[in-house]
């Protein structure tokens, strides 16, 4: 009897150790998408008398547990992602487009530095109040559920 109970106590001790380790990767995942920051840089330019926008994300406090995407949402009525403008950096790899084309999603490591250039459609003239980030991090979990969590955006600021 007492080797049954002491089996059962083991095995509640064991649950409750991984429901305690859940509730910690979720919290720390969430106090970690909240210290992210986003710093935007422009650099506008005109080539072939067509409007191109570069934009600097300088992105820090990515957490180091498991993969963080960035969705970089752009306005696709005034703004055009030249593919092309994207260079594969260390930790960043970018994983296509979303939503019509107006959502380019990268996966990021760590603390990185991303520059996109933006071509503009007709005549507009501060397309860049269009253009903002969010975050996506999964959190694995070995009794709750996986849970996906979102940020805040982070709208484009001069």
């Amino acid at each position: 009897m007492r080797k049954i109970i002491l089996v059962f106590l083991i095995i509640i001790a064991v649950v409750l150790g991984l429901l305690a380790r859940d509730l910690y990767n979720y919290n720390s995942a969430t106090e970690a998408l909240k210290k992210i920051k986003v710093e935007y840089e422009e650099d506008g330019t005109t080539i072939n008398e067509r409007d191109k926008i570069s934009i600097n994300l300088k992105i820090s406090g990515v957490p180091q547990t498991g993969e963080t995407k960035i969705i970089i949402h752009a306005d696709n009525r005034y703004l055009e992602l030249a593919p092309e403008s994207f260079k594969q950096a260390e930790g960043v790899s970018f994983e296509g487009m979303k939503g019509g084309y107006e959502e380019s999603v990268f996966s990021v490591s760590h603390d990185v530095e991303i520059r996109l250039t933006y071509w503009k459609k007709g005549n507009n003239s501060a397309p860049l109040t269009s253009v903002y980030s969010s975050f996506v991090t999964e959190v694995d979990n070995y009794i709750l559920s996986d849970t996906i969590l979102f940020s805040d955006m982070y709208p484009f600021s001069y």
